[in-house]
C-alpha cells in the first residue's frame, strides 16, 4: 500500500485507524521523503483518536518530526505518546515510547534519565511479549550506555537486542529491525569491533526489506577494513535508498573511496544540511574535512568545530574522536583546545584509544618530530592489529612526515614510506599514493599512479587552473557572460565549468562560493 492510498482511507474514515495503520503511515512517509504529508494526516486523525491508536499517532508524529529535525517537537510527542498509552493501560505503547525516549541523540534530556527510561522500557517490553519492542528497547539503551562510557554494558544490551530481533513480517517491523541492526553495526565499527559488525550483517542478509537498507552500513564496514571493491559493490543497484541515515552513509563511503581513486566530487548523499554529534554525522564530517583539506579548500574544518561543540553540549561519547583527529590534521591549535574541553568525554574503547594516540603524536610532531615518528610507527602497528589498513597507511604517512621534519636519514624513513606505499597500492588509493610519492618518494614512480594530470598538479581545492580562475571571478560577483567575455569563452562553457566547480566543492549556491574564496578575492 502506498502513502496516498493509506492516507485517503484513514482520512475518509478516521475511526478505522489502527495501531498497525499508524505505524505504516509513518514508515511510508519517511521512506517516501514526505514527512509533511504524514504529519498532515496524523494531525487530522488526532482529535478523534483514543486509547492505543492515540498513543501510536503521537509516536508516529515524533518519528516524522525527527526526520525533519524538530527534536523538541519529537520529545513533546513522545511524552504525549507515553501518557496516552499509560492512561489506557497500553503496555506495548508505553514501552515503545520509553524506548524512543532512551535514544541518546537530539534533545537535552540527561543521559542518566534516558538510561532509566531504557531500563523501564525493557521491563515493560518483557511484560507485553513483543520482540520488536524488546529489541528496540535494548538497542536504544545500549547506545545510551555507550554514551555514558560503559562499553561493556552497551554491547551486552546490543547482544540482548540481537537475541530478541525477529525476522520481519511487514514493512513496519522491517523498519524497526533495520534501525536496530544499522545502529548496532555503526556502533561496532566505531569501536573497532569488526567481527561483531560482520556477524550482525550476516545475520540480517536476505531478510525482507532489511538487506537493502543495511547495505550502506555493510559498505562502511568493508571500507573501514580495506575491502573497498566490496564496499562499492554493496552500494550498487538495490543499495540505494532515500532514508537520511542510509543515504548519508552510502554517500560518505562512496565519496571517500572515489576521491582516493580519482574523483574530485563529493557525493550528494554525504552532504549535510545539519551538522550533528551522532555516529553517522561524525564519520561523514571527518571524511568531508579530509577531502576539503586535500583539495586545499579554505576552512576545511568549518563543520567539525560545530559538531564538537554539540558533543560538548550533549555529552556524547561515541564517534567524535574521528572528527577530532581530522581537526588535528588541519588545525592543530583548535584540536589542542578541543582535547582539553572534551577530556572527560574521551571513550575508552580500543579504537578510540588508538585514535587518541594518533592525534596526540601528530600534535607532538610540531615540537618533537623524532619522538612523534616513533609514536606514529606504534600507532600504525595498532591499526594493523585492528585490521584497518587505510588508517595504518596514513599513520605511516604521518610518521614519514615527522621523520622528514626530524631530518632522519632516508634509509630510516623507508619503513614508513614503503609500508604506506604498499598499503595505498593494495587499496587502490591512488591519490594518497601520489601525495606520498610527491612528498617522499621517487618522482619517476609518480608517473605510474593512474591519476588525471589535472589532479597531479598542486592546484587550489582540487580544481584545474582554469576552474580556479573561473571560481575566483565568480566569487568576485562576475556573471557567466562577463567571465566568458574576459576569458574568450562561450557563456555555455563557463556555466559547465561552474557546474563542475560546485560539484567538486560540494556547494550549490553562489554565496557559498563567495564565502569559500572570501580571503582570496
Amino acid at each position: 500500500m502506498d502513502l496516498d492510498r493509506l492516507a485517503a482511507r484513514l482520512t475518509a474514515d478516521p475511526t478505522s485507524a489502527s495501531v498497525a495503520d499508524v505505524g505504516m503511515l509513518a514508515v511510508l512517509a519517511r521512506a517516501g521523503d514526505r514527512p509533511e504529508d504524514g504529519l498532515a494526516v496524523v494531525g487530522a486523525l488526532l482529535p478523534g483518536a483514543e486509547g492505543a491508536v492515540r498513543a501510536a499517532l503521537f509516536h508516529a508524529r515524533a518519528r516524522l518530526r525527527s526526520y525533519g529535525g524538530d527534536m523538541a517537537g519529537r520529545l513533546n510527542d513522545l511524552c504525549e505518546a507515553r501518557e496516552a498509552a499509560e492512561r489506557c493501560g497500553d503496555v506495548r505503547g508505553t514501552a515503545l515510547a520509553l524506548a524512543e525516549l532512551a535514544f541518546p541523540i537530539g534533545e537535552t534530556l540527561p543521559l542518566r534519565i534516558r538510561a532509566d527510561y531504557g531500563r523501564r522500557a525493557v521491563r515493560l517490553a518483557r511484560r507485553c511479549g513483543d520482540p520488536l519492542v524488546l529489541a528496540l528497547a535494548h538497542a536504544n539503551l545500549a547506545l545510551t550506555e555507550l554514551n555514558l562510557g560503559d562499553e561493556a554494558a552497551g554491547f551486552r544490551h546490543w547482544a540482548r537486542a540481537g537475541a530478541a530481533l525477529p525476522v520481519p513480517d511487514s514493512v513496519v517491523s522491517a523498519d524497526v529491525v533495520h534501525r536496530v541492526a544499522a545502529n548496532w553495526v555503526e556502533a561496532a565499527v566505531t569501536f573497532g569491533r569488526y567481527a561483531e559488525a560482520r556477524a550482525v550483517i550476516d545475520r540480517v542478509r536476505g531478510w525482507p526489506d532489511v538487506d537493502r537498507l543495511v547495505r550502506p552500513d555493510a559498505a562502511m564496514l568493508a571500507w573501514r577494513t580495506g575491502a573497498w571493491d566490496d564496499a562499492l559493490a554493496e552500494l550498487s543497484g538495490s543499495a540505494t535508498t532515500r532514508l537520511p541515515g542510509p543515504s548519508t552513509m552510502a554517500g560518505l563511503v562512496r565519496s571517500a573511496i572515489e576521491f582516493e581513486r580519482g574523483s574530485g566530487a563529493l557525493d550528494p548523499g554525504a552532504r549535510f544540511t545539519e551538522v550533528g554529534a551522532d555516529i553517522t554525522s561524525c564519520v561523514a564530517i571527518a571524511v568531508q574535512v579530509r577531502i576539503r583539506a586535500r583539495r586545499r579548500e579554505p576552512w576545511p574544518a568549518r563543520d567539525a568545530e560545530t559538531s564538537l561543540g554539540l558533543v560538548h553540549a550533549t555529552r556524547q561519547r561515541v564517534g567524535w574522536p574521528e572528527v577530532w583527529l581530522a581537526v588535528v590534521e588541519v588545525d592543530p591549535a583548535a584540536a589542542t583546545e578541543w582535547a582539553e574541553r572534551l577530556a572527560d568525554l574521551w571513550p575508552t574503547g580500543r579504537r578510540d584509544t588508538i585514535v587518541r594516540r594518533h592525534g596526540t603524536a601528530l600534535l607532538l610532531s610540531r615540537d618533537d618530530p623524532e619522538s612523534a615518528y616513533r609514536d606514529l610507527l606504534g600507532v600504525a602497528a595498532d591499526y594493523r592489529r585492528l585490521d584497518e589498513p587505510w588508517s595504518e597507511g596514513w599513520a605511516l604517512r604521518h610518521a614519514a612526515d615527522a621523520g622528514a621534519a626530524a631530518r632522519l636519514p632516508r634509509g630510516t624513513l623507508a619503513e614508513a614510506v614503503d609500508g604506506a606505499a604498499e598499503i595505498f597500492r593494495r587499496l587502490g588509493a591512488d591519490r594518497s599514493l601520489a601525495e606520498l610519492l610527491r612528498a617522499h618518494g621517487d618522482r619517476r614512480a609518480l608517473r605510474s599512479v593512474p591519476l588525471p594530470s589535472s589532479q597531479r598538479r598542486r592546484t587550489s581545492p582540487g580544481l584545474t587552473p582554469r576552474e580556479e580562475e573561473i571560481a575566483m571571478m565568480a566569487a568576485r560577483g562576475l556573471t557567466a557572460a562577463l567571465i566568458a567575455s574576459r576569458l574568450d569563452l562561450s557563456p555555455g562553457t563557463v556555466r559547465k565549468h561552474l557546474e563542475r566547480i560546485r560539484a567538486k566543492l560540494g556547494i550549490e549556491r553562489k554565496h557559498e562560493l563567495v564565502e569559500l574564496f572570501r580571503s582570496r578575492t
